[in-house]
């Protein structure tokens, strides 16, 4: 049970991780673009 857990924190923490680093490459993507449309 307890070895299920660390995992299922394992897997929030990368997914929180991949998330962020998500973001800040759309931010760092759509701040460019947004300009250039706009």
């Amino acid at each position: 049970m307890t070895r299920f857990v660390k995992n299922r924190k394992d897997v929030a923490s990368g997914l929180l991780l991949i998330g962020l680093a998500a973001f800040f490459a759309w931010q760092a993507m759509d701040l460019p673009m947004g300009r250039a449309i706009r």
